[in-house]
């Protein structure tokens, strides 16, 4: 798809201007949407009149989908302005800034259009009402201090807003009545006084039956059921709800996501040792990390908890949800162990990139055998000429989520490298000393190059320096020409040589570069990210 061709318009925004950006979000192409929806943003500005689309209500909502909360913020502001009274494109444009983290404005524009829809749009006054409780629960919720007054206030203000719409048509509005029990459950354990609200254990009876009664079930019935199970202290059946809720066909990554930070901001879920609470949030991380435009980032020290559970709540588990959920829940872990092995490569404070740990023999080094670290040859290089390397002498290398806690080492010497133009841009180092008990992961035995778009990569880093990360959004192979492979995962800086992996966790190549890239088949650029082929760099030290 050409996402550079100009749009233009005669007073109107076209159905196909808007057509060719759902076309993009229908293809989960976070690339070309982001495009297309700037260049349409641009064109509303400066169109001389404006008729909206009905489709433009349709795309605010796909940007959403596919998290692109900057496009989604960019395009409701410039509908806002040239048609100020469509309801849609505020709220859109309220949850964008949600999103963002501007609660102050969010507020602004939500409460504004509450007014607004009070009497002449019902739905879209209720949605407002809800996410003005979202904005007082994010404010309490990121409290540098939860327990001072004007921060509680800012948690009862959250279950007012919530509850208020919840009780005017229950049947209608679940999702603000499950966010009322959220809440009102969270002020218990924090102890702040809330009052005036119904008992928490009938409000959760009352929404697990109302959520189940719908024909058909949505994705959305089914989050707001496992949440009342739990509110309810009924666990098992909230995992098993959990489970018929990521493997409906409607459940998006969107959905998955939010659901996530509800089950650990609101719920603490992943604040308990193991059990049924602890599997729900591993049964969401697990799907949202398989799923196709997915994304997650996990702590260190999450990573650490959860790469090995007890054999005994493996056994239950697979009990509970039977052997598919089981086997999806081990590959996350198994993601998590692969995790231990990635190390950050910084001087003194700065980052520099990201580098993991892999077996010498595997790569064709001489005996003896023993785990070296790889990363790119513009993170870490003996030579000077290599602009913005790091010195051995200086390089640290960390490993946050070495299983016995955070680990730093320094490096004993560049065992090999290869310039990053015209070379392969890679360095591979002998470490002073290693993280006990983290295993160096093992090469990919091929790649397919038949049929490049039908796999799946996945990227293990430190984006912009800061925690481990798996890059799994747009997480599909474009295409391959040895020595290098580009694909759509999103990397950032500091994810300079991080290790490129396919389904099994095993390392296809190397992370060097990303941005809008000349095409490796046929003419023309695309953006894309690029890394080298691990075999690539096997075979020239073999040479």
């Amino acid at each position: 798809m050409d996402t550079h061709a100009p749009l233009t318009l005669d007073g109107r925004v076209a159905d196909a201007h808007v057509a060719r950006l759902d076309v993009a979000i229908e293809a989960l192409d976070r690339p070309a949407a982001y495009d297309l929806a700037a260049a349409l943003a641009d064109a509303v500005r400066s169109a001389p009149a404006l008729h909206p689309s009905p489709g433009l209500g349709p795309v605010l909502r796909g940007l959403r989908r596919l998290r692109l909360f900057d496009a989604m913020r960019d395009l409701a502001e410039a509908t806002i302005e040239a048609t100020p009274d469509l309801p849609e494109a505020r709220r859109q444009y309220g949850q964008a800034l949600i999103e963002a983290g501007e609660l102050t404005a969010a507020l602004s524009v939500l409460q504004a259009l509450a007014v607004d829809t009070a009497r002449s749009h019902p739905d879209e006054h209720a949605q407002a009402q809800g996410l003005i409780g979202r904005v007082h629960k994010q404010a309490y919720l990121a409290a540098p201090d939860p327990t001072l007054p004007r921060y509680q206030d800012r948690l009862r203000q959250s279950v007012g807003a919530y509850f208020g719409i919840y009780q005017q048509a229950p049947q209608q509005h679940q999702w603000q009545g499950v966010n009322a029990l959220a809440l009102l459950c969270r002020a218990n354990r924090d102890a702040v006084a809330v009052e005036g609200y119904p008992d928490r254990a009938a409000l959760a009876a009352d929404l697990l039956d109302a959520a189940l009664s719908s024909d058909p079930t949505a994705p959305w019935d089914l989050a707001t059921a496992m949440e009342a199970a739990v509110g309810l202290g009924d666990l098992d059946r909230a995992l098993g709800l959990a489970y018929r809720y990521v493997r409906h066909p409607a459940t998006d990554a969107f959905m998955l996501a939010g659901t996530l930070r509800q089950m650990i901001e609101v719920w603490d879920l992943d604040r308990d040792d193991g059990g049924p609470r602890q599997e729900i949030v591993d049964l969401l991380r697990a799907h949202l990390l398989d799923m196709e435009r997915g994304g997650l980032q996990i702590s260190p020290a999450e990573t650490q908890e959860g790469a090995h559970a007890p054999d005994a709540e493996d056994r239950r588990l697979e009990a509970v949800l039977g052997r598919d959920a089981y086997v999806t829940i081990e590959w996350y872990r198994r993601g998590l162990t692969t995790a231990q092995a990635v190390a950050k490569v910084r001087v003194g404070t700065d980052p520099l990139g990201t580098g993991f740990l892999m077996w010498s023999d595997a790569l064709g080094l001489p005996a003896p055998r023993r785990p070296v670290l790889v990363t790119n040859n513009h993170v870490l290089s003996e030579r000077t000429a290599v602009a913005h390397s790091a010195s051995p002498d200086y390089a640290e290398v960390v490993f946050e989520a070495a299983p016995d806690g955070r680990f730093a080492t320094g490096v004993e010497h560049v065992a090999f490298e290869d310039p990053p133009s015209p070379g392969l841009d890679v360095s591979i180092a002998v470490l002073h000393d290693l993280p006990p008990g983290v295993e160096p992961l093992r090469p990919a035995i091929t790649v397919p190059l038949n049929d490049p778009a039908a796999v799946r990569l996945y990227s293990i880093g430190h984006p912009r320096g800061g925690g481990l990360a798996f890059s799994i959004q747009d997480n599909l192979l474009l295409d391959v020409r040895a020595p290098v492979l580009h694909y759509r995962t999103p990397t950032d800086k500091g994810s300079s040589g991080s290790p490129v992996l396919n389904h099994d966790w095993t390392v296809v190549g190397i992370h060097r570069a990303g941005g809008r890239l000349r095409r490796l088949t046929g003419d023309g650029h695309y953006p894309a990210n690029e890394g080298v082929l691990i075999q690539a760099v096997a075979g020239l030290i073999a040479a």
